[in-house]
This record gives structure tokens, sequence and C-alpha cells, in this order.
């Protein structure tokens, strides 16, 4: 559900902002009782973050390649 309303309608992908803003949405949900800047942050340590190294892709040179989303 959060995914349906941070993206906009009619499109099938999450532009980098709007995927910001679902991650907000999310933290929110998930954590009901915290500060929105702390529940953010406890979803993307406690969540997010262990789960980086399955995530990297490795470039050519053997070095990380992160690919960026341009926003509008």
């Amino acid at each position: 559900l959060i995914f349906t309303k941070a993206k906009p309608k009619g499109e099938r992908r999450l532009e980098f902002r709007c995927f910001l803003d679902a991650l907000s949405a999310l933290s929110e949900k998930r954590y009901p009782d915290r500060e929105p800047a702390d529940g953010l942050r406890h979803l993307l340590t406690d969540h997010l973050a262990p789960l980086w190294s399955f995530v990297q892709v490795r470039g050519p040179s053997g070095g990380p390649n992160v690919a960026f989303c341009a926003c509008k």
C-alpha cells in the first residue's frame, strides 16, 4: 500500500524522491511511537543497512557500481 501511495498514478516505478517518501511513510508505520527522523534512522540501521552487502553490484573495475536515479 505504501508503494502504491508513493508512486505517481499510472507509473510502475518509483523515482528516488518518491522512494524516500515511501521510506518515511514506512518508518512512521513501523515506529509510530518515535519521532519521524528517529524512526527513519532505526528503519535504515535495523533493516536496510544489514542488507547492503546483498545489493552491491560490482563494476568492471571490481569496485561498487551504484546507479543513482535522476530526480526531477
